[in-house]
């Protein structure tokens, strides 16, 4: 089964920069989204919309410390989804 990949919602704005950056270097695949495109593309105007926010299978982070928490545990699920796919055991 294919994973879904969390959605980035950006302005021009640092902070979404930051984001966009932290993602990259976490090597977490991910798809962008301005918020900008809603009103031509889906929703109309999204006024109280926060940005940089990501909508991941794992839950909404709507701001930076909550999407730093993100990559956090992203990264620790990872590394453990490896170790058992790797493991000597799994042979068995």
């Amino acid at each position: 089964m294919k994973k879904r990949k969390p959605v980035l919602l950006i302005d021009d704005g640092d902070d979404s920069k930051m984001v966009i950056d932290l993602l990259k270097k976490n090597n977490i695949d991910h798809l962008l989204f301005d918020i900008k495109n809603f009103e031509t593309s889906c929703c109309g105007n999204l006024p109280t919309t926060k940005v940089p926010s990501v909508i991941a299978p794992e839950g909404i982070f709507k701001d930076i410390e909550q999407i730093k928490n993100y990559i956090k545990n992203y990264k620790i699920i990872q590394n453990n989804d490896n170790e058992e796919e790797s493991s000597a055991s799994s042979y068995w």
